[in-house]
């Protein structure tokens, strides 16, 4: 996956948060970040009993979206750089039997590595996010790539 292009194209686009946001700091974009990503992370899975493909990618790669925009922001952005060699890791592993445990954890993550400041459990919500997205939601590499180079 194409991270660091994905990443440059997301630094140069002006973030549509969920919530509003009255202050302006660095802080306040960081808590931003991570209210939308929990909010397009629960907006993802509940696109998984749909049919709409279309629809899942997209709040996938919003979601994606955040992961990024927290990274940068946080100087995390080099801890989510994924080789080949990862990529075939993920999708080489074993379905996972619960996507609510999957969303549950990834959650968990996301709080500790948000009120601790934890980069390692923030990179395995990442490993969680991406691994889900390849293998228990079977999109492909390029289909998001795809995604991001063709948005408006």
């Amino acid at each position: 996956m194409k991270i660091n292009e994905i990443a440059i194209s997301i630094r140069n686009k002006p973030m549509d948060f969920v919530l509003p946001t009255n202050i302006f700091n660095e802080q306040e974009r960081i808590s931003a970040g991570y209210t939308s990503l929990n909010v397009y992370l629960a907006r993802t899975m509940q696109k998984v009993k749909t049919n709409d493909k279309d629809s899942l990618l997209e709040n996938y790669c919003r979601t994606l979206t955040f992961f990024i925009e927290i990274a940068d922001q946080m100087k995390w952005t080099y801890l989510l750089l994924l080789d080949d060699e990862k990529i075939n890791n993920f999708k080489s592993k074993w379905k996972a039997k619960s996507f609510n445990i999957v969303y549950l954890i990834t959650q968990q993550q996301l709080n500790k590595a948000y009120f601790q400041r934890d980069s390692n459990a923030f990179v395995h919500a990442w490993h969680l996010f991406i691994k889900f997205g390849l293998l228990e939601l079977n999109l492909s590499e390029k289909e998001i790539e795809n995604y991001f180079l063709f948005e408006e």
